[in-house]
């Protein structure tokens, strides 16, 4: 197949599934429930918040907003409260994705990988919610970009 092999090291590893915080759960962290509380609340009857319940709403919104919810970013953001640690943190954790996607892949197909990642966010943030592989590059196409992926497997 052309692709480096790697091993799983079985009966060694504990699997954990998590998921990104949302904003509710990033209030939680932060010991708000109270917070969460007058929020649903507001929602649910539609009424507007007290000024100071949202403003201290908005600076955790914003704070979530600059945190993401990566529970390792926001974990070491609680303890911290330094932006530039948990920027260096989210930065870890892309490329540690990025090299995971390059141990899938044969080696001419590594670029085109990295390509496609890099323009998912460009592309979700246009009104045609079709993905365009010629904004990739100008001379890619479906057919040869998706023939990565279907060597994949996926």
């Amino acid at each position: 197949m052309g692709r480096k092999t790697f091993s799983f090291p079985v009966g060694k590893v504990d699997i954990l599934t998590l998921r990104p915080l949302d904003l509710e759960a990033f209030l939680l962290a932060f010991d708000e429930q109270d917070l969460v509380w007058r929020i649903r609340d507001c929602f649910e009857t539609d009424t507007p918040m007290p000024a100071a319940l949202h403003d201290a709403a908005l600076s955790y919104y914003r704070q979530y907003l600059a945190v993401g919810g990566m529970p390792e970013c926001v974990e070491n953001y609680i303890a911290t409260r330094d932006f530039i640690l948990v920027r260096h943190i989210q930065s870890r954790i892309l490329e540690s994705y990025l090299n995971d996607m390059g141990k899938y892949n044969k080696e001419n197909e590594i670029k085109k990988t990295r390509l496609v990642y890099d323009n998912v966010t460009v592309q979700l943030s246009k009104k045609n919610t079709r993905f365009q592989y010629k904004l990739i590059k100008s001379d890619a196409r479906a057919p040869r970009i998706c023939a990565v992926f279907s060597d994949l497997g996926t």
